[in-house]
């Protein structure tokens, strides 16, 4: 367990880490949380994102309430919440101030197109680093590869998707000597 964070702390760091990540936040919030601070193993994170899918409403919001109020209670849900929220919010009305002004621009359509392949490399990253950290059974394989089918080839909801293979998945897991490993 690392040591003890405050609200306020929660704040800052979630108005941070939202700050830095144009493009997607949660390969940074993955690598402040686990690689650097060491607020959680990368088992913990795993399972928070996981749920934090299946929850209603932004994935990274759901994350960092869950981080707060594990840390702090409800007082850390809530800063971590204002903190991965507001400051962007902030930056945001300002930046479509001046995409309001200049979006028409060649150089601003360079930016934007190059920021959104840098998008996807952090994914990728934070993907392939979570992929590494999961259990490397035939069991767990199978299941990866029956999400990502769903997903990316059938373009089934991913809702459906989680709930029908975690609860065959839950189900598998009852019976661990029943399944392949």
């Amino acid at each position: 367990m690392s040591p003890p964070i405050s609200p306020g702390r929660l704040f800052l760091l979630f108005s941070s880490l939202a700050m830095i990540g144009f493009g997607g936040v949660l390969p940074w919030v993955h690598r402040s949380l686990v690689d650097r601070r060491r607020i959680l193993t990368q088992a913990e994170f795993a399972e928070i994102f996981a749920f934090s899918q299946l929850l209603p409403g932004p994935t990274i919001c759901n994350l960092a309430i869950i981080v707060g109020y594990r840390r702090c209670g409800l007082a850390g849900g809530l800063a971590a919440l204002s903190g991965m929220v507001v400051p962007p919010a902030i930056g945001v009305l300002g930046i479509a101030v001046l995409y309001d002004r200049y979006g028409g621009t060649g150089l601003v359509s360079d930016v934007l197109r190059g920021m959104s392949v840098v998008a996807v490399a952090l994914i990728c990253s934070m993907a392939i680093k979570m992929a590494r950290a999961m259990p490397r059974t035939l069991r767990a394989g199978v299941f990866a590869l029956a999400m990502f089918a769903a997903i990316a080839l059938l373009k089934w909801p991913l809702v459906a998707v989680m709930l029908g293979l975690g609860t065959f998945a839950v189900v598998v897991q009852k019976n661990p000597d029943g399944g392949a490993r």
